[in-house]
């Protein structure tokens, strides 16, 4: 793999953004991304049938500002793999822009593409309606800028002691229908500090075609520690699901199985319990467990083990064909690993250091079978506003467990940033 060239056009990148910057105030970073992954043969992949290994680089230029009110923010991203005319895919995305207004000294309001934050956790997000990517766990605090906001009307009313909050979103034009579906939606949320340290949240929401949920987010904090907790209960997320695998006893599809629709008309309750300790400066501990209500049960999971099972054994049958689209079906219920398919996680984050190098290690662990990936990272700050991670991701667990079902075995990520 050839990594030369694309730090080269990163820092090309940089020169004329820096430029832009100091003469429209406008902030922004540059960036180059490489990483090299370390394919593995699964029951899910056998003898990396998806050739799900290689490297893949992507550069991306990220750029905002704020005009007279009117916040934006967008990013430039070319990316693909290696090997195959990279970049073989590039793209603009509007991330925000939208503008903010008061009226007298209580009522606030903004309009447009924004971001929404109403959660306390960082491996996990239950009240994380208003945006329209997932949760990174390699970058839980977004240094590199994928967040992307939802078109939404918001209104706050700054009471005395409680503050209220309107939103109506919609959905990006370029997601799925499920996620259309879901940031189709109306909430209402009342906050305040109930105590001195101690803030606490309540909401209802609506989502289109689907009934009304409640969610909670509390925090508290004392000295070194901050505890806290996010819950909503409600229907599930609509989402678009292989369904079929699930229903019934293992078989083999024709054609390959489809995936369809769920709308999520049943209550679950999705989850986050935490705590954060900083017991002395340079050294943080943190420490989640995660719920996902509409995750997948003990016994669907055996069930998709004996899918997979089947669906390899027909790859050397008459119905080969088949059976390489039944796995296929059959890996991208493993697509969203880093978030986790079923329902209960364990999240630990440790980190160390100041000033020109940080480390940390984190583990995303599934409590039902003790599966996990786990990072390990370094940041080395090589000059004022310039840094480079460095990122080693391991998924480890039984060969039918979740992320031992992963096909990689190993994840290396490299990125140099350029902020401005």
């Amino acid at each position: 793999m050839r990594f030369g060239f694309p730090l080269l056009i990163c820092a090309a990148l940089v020169v004329p953004a820096s430029a832009l910057a100091a003469d429209a105030d406008v902030h922004g970073y540059a960036l180059a991304d490489l990483t090299a992954t370390q394919a593995r043969s699964t029951a899910a992949n056998p003898d990396n049938l998806f050739d799900t290994g290689g490297g893949t680089g992507e550069l991306a230029l990220g750029l905002e500002g704020n005009v007279s009110g009117v916040r934006w923010r967008g990013r430039l991203t070319l990316d693909g793999e290696f090997g195959n005319g990279w970049p073989s895919e590039h793209y603009v995305a509007l991330q925000e822009l939208h503008y903010g207004w008061l009226s007298g000294e209580r009522w606030h309001f903004s309009a447009g593409q924004q971001l929404l934050t109403w959660d306390n956790g960082l491996s996990f997000q239950p009240l994380g309606f208003f945006k329209s990517s997932q949760t990174d766990l390699r970058d839980v605090f977004d240094t590199e800028g994928r967040s992307q906001g939802l078109p939404m009307l918001v209104t706050t009313y700054l009471g005395d002691t409680v503050t209220t909050d309107i939103v109506a979103s919609t959905s990006n034009p370029g997601n799925d229908r499920a996620e259309r579906s879901n940031a189709r939606q109306l909430a209402t949320r009342w906050s305040g500090e109930l105590t001195p340290g101690l803030n606490t949240a309540l909401m209802l929401r609506k989502r289109d075609g689907a009934r009304v949920g409640v969610g909670v987010s509390t925090s508290y904090g004392v000295d070194e520690v901050t505890l806290r907790a996010d819950a909503y209960y409600g229907p599930a997320e609509a989402r678009e699901f292989p369904t079929a695998l699930l229903a019934g006893p293992a078989q083999l599809y024709l054609p390959p199985l489809a995936f369809s629709y769920d709308p999520g008309h049943d209550y679950k309750l999705r989850s986050e319990i935490g705590a954060t300790w900083t017991p002395q400066r340079g050294l943080a501990l943190y420490g989640e467990w995660v719920h996902h209500g509409d995750g997948i049960s003990g016994s669907q999971w055996k069930l998709y083990n004996q899918q997979l099972a089947l669906h390899a054994a027909a790859l050397n049958g008459p119905y080969h064909g088949a059976a390489v689209g039944n796995l296929g079906t059959d890996l991208s219920l493993l697509g969203s690993a880093p978030t986790g398919v079923r329902r209960d996680y364990l999240y630990l984050r440790a980190e160390l250091g100041q000033g020109d190098a940080t480390w940390y290690l984190s583990t995303f662990a599934g409590l039902a079978d003790g599966s996990a990936m786990t990072t390990l990272s370094k940041t080395w700050l090589l000059r004022a506003h310039l840094t480079l991670k460095a990122d080693l991701n391991a998924f480890t667990g039984n060969a039918s467990s979740e992320f031992g079902l992963t096909p990689y075995r190993y994840q290396a990520d490299l990125v140099l940033q350029q902020t401005f």
